[in-house]
């Protein structure tokens, strides 16, 4: 896996370095905190709770591929998410990740993630027209960060929601901001935003598309756009599949991505 670039210096020399590790970092950090509430394969959330009482399980996985410099690496994450609903507004959850990646100098580094805690509030529903909600999360730092499996660092981040019937199904919007302590070269806040649809296709399969940009520690702006289905296969169990594609170079290459959702 030693590779030379053009200019003979080592593909590892440039690329084996701690900004390469943040900005796959950031990314990840945005797919899984994102992914707490939201319904995979979408890192769009809307503001619905699932209802005093109810428990929610999912587990989903995203395949990724990334390139730093010309030099193909693969990215691997799981996502293990617990929710309860305290009351018919207040939605409460624990997401546990996990992460393999390849390293530019060879090998691969595997373990658990950041763990996050999650907060969901509907605030605001009308009968037929805008819901609205807000999302707190905290990110503690379980993962291996000299294995480049954990930031290091606390961070805790606030999203908004937003969602409106549209003709042909439902519009959602995000917007947020995530706090961290960094080192003086990196910024201590990064910022997320992005759109999505969800579209019935017939009773039980539902096609989703959204697109979205965000901030990363060492000042990239990755942008993303994502399609997939999501199956209900019966009233406790969703089945769902999905494609993303970075939209510049600061983003993954692309993902692919499966999940299971369990309500009880």
């Amino acid at each position: 896996m030693f590779r030379k670039a053009q200019n003979g210096q080592s593909v590892c020399h440039r690329i084996g370095n701690p900004t390469w590790r943040i900005r796959l970092l950031s990314i990840v950090v945005i797919a899984c905190t994102n992914q707490v509430f939201a319904a995979h394969p979408l890192l769009t959330d809307d503001p619905e709770t699932i209802g005093k009482g109810a428990w929610q399980y999912e587990l989903n996985t995203d395949q990724a591929v990334f390139y730093e410099q010309n030099v193909r690496l693969g990215i691997d994450w799981v996502n293990s998410t617990l929710t309860a609903a305290l009351t018919d507004n207040l939605d409460v959850s624990v997401n546990v990740p996990f992460l393999r990646y390849d390293k530019p100098e060879g090998g691969q580094a595997i373990g658990r993630s950041d763990i996050s805690f999650g907060l969901k509030y509907r605030w605001y529903a009308a009968e037929e027209g805008l819901h609205a909600g807000l999302k707190a999360v905290a990110i503690l730092p379980t993962g291996d960060e000299t294995a480049g499996l954990g930031n290091g660092r606390t961070a805790a981040g606030v999203n908004g929601l937003l969602c409106h019937p549209i003709p042909f199904g439902t519009l959602m919007v995000n917007g947020g901001l995530l706090w961290t302590r960094q080192k003086e070269t990196q910024t201590s806040r990064v910022w997320n935003m992005s759109v999505a649809a969800q579209i019935p296709v017939t009773e039980s399969l539902t096609a989703v598309a959204e697109a979205g940009r965000y901030s990363t520690t060492v000042e990239t702006k990755p942008e993303f756009a994502a399609i997939g289905v999501i199956w209900k296969v019966n009233q406790s169990v969703d089945l769902d599949a999905g494609l993303r594609r970075g939209l510049n170079d600061d983003e993954v290459k692309y993902s692919v991505g499966v999940g299971l959702t369990v309500h009880w």
